[in-house]
């Protein structure tokens, strides 16, 4: 007789999200790791771990992440768990919540502060939800167009399914 197990497979990827330079997306990114934006993206962006906008970067909506790191431009709300850094040249025109907040020399911050403490921190940030017997499923809508190429739409699912035990 064989005996079916469902397995739960938890796909980590070390590498970062990156976005290049040339890029423009409208919609949501989800990450469990961490994502640098050297691109435009008008939307969400939500990440466990770090979110970086390169020099180059736009970013226009709503972020979600660890830690921010800020070279290029963010206009919306973000909401940091720890530590938000505006490096020289960056700009910031929005509400900011967040632990600790790092502006350098040159940086532009246009807004509102929210400082936020450990113990009273936003919900933790979880990405890819359990869906019970069915394995993880894993879905992004996602607009992409890239220098000179028309809009293109991707419709992404991958879903994770059982595996066989004795």
């Amino acid at each position: 007789m064989i005996v079916f197990k469902k397995t739960k497979i938890e796909i980590v990827l070390k590498e970062p999200t990156i976005i290049n330079q040339n890029t423009l997306i409208k919609g949501e990114i989800f990450s469990k790791s961490d994502i640098k934006l050297d691109g435009f993206l008008k939307g969400k962006m939500i990440s466990e771990k770090k979110i970086i906008i390169g020099k180059n970067g736009e970013f226009v909506g709503e972020l979600k992440c660890e830690d921010l790191i800020i070279k290029g431009s963010v206009e919306g709300k973000a909401l940091v768990s720890n530590i938000t850094s505006l490096l020289t040249k960056s700009k910031f025109n929005g509400v900011l919540s967040t632990q600790k907040f790092k502006v350098e020399e040159g940086a532009s911050f246009d807004g509102d502060c929210k400082t936020i403490t450990p113990n009273k921190s936003p919900e933790s940030i979880k990405i890819i939800p359990d869906f019970e017997g069915e394995g993880e499923i894993l879905e992004a809508n996602v607009e992409t167009k890239t220098k000179d190429l028309p809009l293109q739409k991707e419709n992404k699912t991958e879903i994770i399914e059982e595996t066989l035990d004795n």
